[in-house]
């Protein structure tokens, strides 16, 4: 019987609860390292309504990250019409095509903000959990690119 991502995320959250690497969670459920970097980023970012929508296999993926990463206080509608949460993602609103030198530069910009801000709470109106899910977001739309072999990060790229 396939195992639903709801459940394989819960798997993953028992076993990072336990201690296990990312790389190991990623063995274990036989997913990508960036399949469950986002997947617990989504799980951690989302609300009671989200979890349970996500459990009972009511929405996509896509649909499940997009909305785990706009404030708790908005999920319940975007629950109950995911589509038009759709522009509020992250992906939306950037109308600029992306590149993997591009996703790159800005990973390498949030990762030294989540490093400062790691233990410290919210310093700048965002959750830590939301920079990753982001940077979780960045990190697989960047391999997607790769995957496909649209490698147009000349030097010449404006960030």
């Amino acid at each position: 019987m396939t195992r639903s991502s709801y459940q394989l995320t819960a798997t993953c959250v028992e076993r990072r609860a336990a201690g296990h690497s990312g790389a190991t969670i990623a063995r274990v459920v036989g997913r990508s390292e960036t399949w469950v970097s986002r997947h617990l980023a989504a799980w951690d970012g989302a609300g009671r309504e989200l979890h349970h929508a996500w459990e009972e296999g009511r929405l996509t993926d896509d649909a499940v990250m997009r909305i785990a990463a706009l404030p708790r206080e908005r999920q319940a509608a975007a629950v109950a019409n995911p589509t038009q949460s759709k522009r509020s993602g992250t992906s939306a609103s950037m109308k600029h095509k992306w590149t993997v030198r591009r996703i790159d530069a800005v990973l390498q910009i949030v990762q030294g903000q989540l490093r400062g801000w790691f233990g410290e709470g919210d310093s700048a109106g965002l959750r830590p959990q939301d920079v990753r899910a982001a940077v979780a977001r960045l990190e697989e739309e960047r391999d997607a690119l790769e995957r496909r072999g649209r490698r147009r990060g000349h030097a010449s790229a404006k960030l």
